[in-house]
Formats: C-alpha cells, structure tokens, sequence
C-alpha cells in the first residue's frame, strides 16, 4: 500500500509539473504575440507619418486626427494607449550619445485606452525646422497584468532625403 501511496504521489507532482509548464509556455506566447502586434502598430504610425507631408507631421491637429483613428492590428492589443512627440532634430556629435535626446519645444499627443486623444504640448516653430525627431510609443497590460511598452523613433526632414 505504501509503495503505491508513494507512486500516486510521484505521478501527481510530474502531471503538476508539467500543467504548470504548460501554463507559463501559455502566458510567454500571448506575451510574444503582443509584442508582435504592438510592433505592427508601430510600423504602421511610422509609415503613416512618413506619408505625411511636412505640414501635417509639424502640426498638432493632423497628429490629433491621425490619432483618433487606431491602427488596425491594435484589435488584438486590448487597453493599449500611445503616444508621438515631435521634437525638432540636432544631429549628434562626437561628444553626445549615439542617440540624441529630443530637444525642446515639443509636439506631443496622446490616445488613452478609453480613445480619448490629448494634445500634451504644442510646438508650432517646428513648422520652420529642417528636420524633425518622431518619438512613437505603445503601451498595453500583459498576459500577467503588467505594463509592457514599444517605443521607436524616426527622423523625418522637410524636403524629403535630398535635402
């Protein structure tokens, strides 16, 4: 009896065990492919700014359009919110980081989770620069109820690469 008792017990925690793999191999999937739909919504604000021309990407009511519309892979990101700023573009130099940090002033809108789009800042003298920093982030819950965030920037200048 005891021998038995002892091999129900062994076979009991290789079922919990492996139940228990299962349900994190679950949870880094749906991680995983969050992931990869907030890198697609990325993309996809990226392509649209760049579509832009220098007017709208510099002005604070086409992003706040541009906004109000979500992208179309976020329907398999629930609660997700984001955010552009606009800030004008310094290149680096020697002494500097390999990426510069955005230099005042800054555009900046936000979309809430509720769909709510917020203009946080206006900069209406990036309409005169030559070159703009676009900052773009996304941010939603994880599988686990923990904030997750993607974020990519993108410089775009007035004239287009020839310039």
């Amino acid at each position: 009896m005891v021998e038995v008792m002892s091999a129900v017990l062994c076979i009991g925690l290789g079922l919990s065990g492996l139940f228990a793999a299962n349900s994190r191999a679950l949870v880094m999937l749906k991680s995983s492919k969050q992931a990869a739909v907030a890198s697609k919504c990325l993309q996809q604000r990226i392509e649209q700014l760049r579509s832009y021309n220098w007017t709208e990407v510099t002005d604070s009511q086409s992003l706040q359009d541009l906004y109000a519309v979500p992208p179309l892979p976020s329907i398999e990101l629930p609660g997700f919110s984001e955010q552009v700023t606009v800030s004008a573009f310094t290149p680096a130099t020697t002494s500097d980081a390999q990426s510069p940090a955005p230099v005042d002033p800054f555009l900046t809108v936000t979309r809430q989770v509720d769909g709510t789009v917020t203009l946080l800042s206006d900069a209406p003298d990036l309409i005169d620069g030559t070159a703009v920093r676009v900052d773009v982030q996304i941010t939603w819950p994880g599988p686990q109820g923990n904030k997750r965030m993607r974020e990519t920037s993108v410089v775009i200048s007035n004239g287009g690469i020839g310039r």
